[in-house]
């Protein structure tokens, strides 16, 4: 998710970027074809002229990779008001959910929701090529920043996380009943150990990548669902619900909320679909 009003700024910036290079590719396109015979006697202008006609193929070039790398940034940080709609959908979804909690005093941040999408990217000391799952945007403000990635694709075994499960299952995936890790305020005791090696285990992540979560303060949730998320009728990421909560929001009572969130996604992922 990092820095939105530095994505928003970087998307814009592309935007101009590819207006602009439009334009000078049009300017160097004339360029070319103008007749130098007709300017008498020289001028800056045909200069400039010149110039471009000794420069063409490398000016094409450039601005072409220009165009395409402003518009390649643009799909991948996606329009500001499409991510102001998934933050409007994440708050909304954890407000609906989560109603009774936050009823009741509960923090917002002890009850999250989380989308994420899949896609690849380049993890240092990781192999980059099997796929990811990284988070896009999230309900709240506290947590907005604190990015998790999840390993999905590649050989069996391989899928992290109750996000890397429901993508890989392509089915909603639940986990209750987890140790309450925030408890935990030293792992030297053979109890407390055995709490993390349960916990990473049934989480489908490391005990190493939990052991330093712990370290960083990280929240911890006692609960998790994962669901599939398909844009386009072809599976896009995963929406997981974290809980401070021991039993989930799962089951027949959130079926239909879910499956009209999940419509409502689809929509603003893919507008024309």
């Amino acid at each position: 998710m990092g820095n939105h009003r530095f994505r928003e700024i970087l998307f814009r910036a592309a935007l101009w970027m590819d207006a602009v290079a439009f334009v000078l590719l049009g300017i160097v396109l004339s360029a070319l074809k103008y007749n130098l015979s007709s300017v008498r006697p020289p001028t800056v202008l045909g200069a400039l002229v010149l110039w471009c006609q000794n420069n063409g193929l490398v000016l094409i070039t450039t601005l072409f990779a220009v165009s395409y790398g402003c518009r390649f940034i643009r799909q991948f940080l996606r329009p500001p008001l499409i991510q102001k709609q998934l933050k409007a959908l994440m708050d909304a979804l954890q407000q609906e959910v989560f109603r009774a909690e936050m009823s009741g005093g509960a923090s917002l941040y002890d009850h999250r929701v989380t989308l994420f999408r899949h896609g690849w990217l380049w993890r240092l000391h990781r192999w980059p090529w099997s796929g990811w799952l990284y988070p896009i945007e999230r309900s709240g403000h506290m947590t907005r920043r604190r990015g998790t990635f999840f390993r999905a694709g590649g050989e069996r075994g391989e899928q992290e996380g109750v996000a890397g499960q429901a993508w890989t299952k392509s089915a909603t995936v639940v986990v209750e009943n987890l140790p309450d890790l925030e408890d935990v305020s030293s792992l030297e005791g053979g109890l407390q150990r055995g709490l993390v090696e349960e916990y990473a285990k049934r989480t489908w992540v490391s005990r190493d990548w939990l052991v330093r979560r712990l370290a960083a303060k990280k929240p911890m949730a006692c609960s998790f669902c994962g669901i599939p998320v398909e844009v386009g009728g072809k599976m896009w990421g995963v929406l997981v619900l974290d809980s401070r909560n021991s039993k989930a929001k799962a089951g027949q009572r959130y079926e239909a909320t879910y499956r009209f969130f999940a419509r409502v996604l689809s929509k603003v992922l893919d507008p024309g679909g």
